[in-house]
């Protein structure tokens, strides 16, 4: 099977809401084609659907998140990962992640307390927030941050380190 057709199979099938209409399938292909369509609606399609990814445990959408920022905690990302390197078809194209750590929070939260931790984590998330793409994703990952990016090219490390470079002059201003 072609990569076009299993892609778009995919995209109609492997969608969870489909399951709602099983019932239905099941009762409408026994009235139209007796016990063989039957068969098929009640056993075959849910089984395509669960090979094609349309009866993932969780979502991502409904993937766990911080409770402090809304980021997806790492499990969330991870999933997105799965996610993107499924769908990808471009060879040429990988997924990187860029991990970034808040230096001395321990520090910070021995010192001024809790409260003047989540404050920096709140506004480092809001700064990140605002230097992201629309399908770059943003999680956080111990004391500080993951950024998730699809398609990359391998010889774009460069493009990357300019990237960490922009990352770290966000936080020069103080918070």
């Amino acid at each position: 099977m072609s990569l076009k057709i299993r892609r778009v199979m995919h995209r109609m099938l492997g969608r969870s809401q489909l399951l709602a209409f099983v019932p239905v399938l099941t009762l409408a292909a026994y009235w139209a084609g007796g016990e063989a369509a039957l068969f098929f609606a009640a056993i075959a399609f849910p089984f395509i659907l669960a090979l094609l990814g349309g009866l993932r445990e969780r979502p991502l959408l409904h993937a766990e998140r911080d409770a402090l920022t809304g980021l997806f905690m790492r499990d969330g990302l991870i999933d997105w990962a799965d996610d993107v390197m499924r769908e990808e078809t471009d060879d040429d194209r990988q997924v990187a992640v860029v991990v970034m750590v808040i230096d001395d929070l321990e520090v910070i939260e021995e010192r001024f307390g809790r409260s003047m931790r989540d404050t920096i984590l709140g506004d480092a998330a809001d700064r990140l927030k605002a230097l992201l793409r629309d399908q770059d994703v943003l999680a956080r990952f111990g004391n500080g941050f993951a950024l998730g990016l699809p398609r990359v090219k391998p010889p774009e490390t460069e493009t990357l380190l300019a990237l960490g470079e922009r990352l770290q002059s966000i936080f020069e201003e103080p918070f």
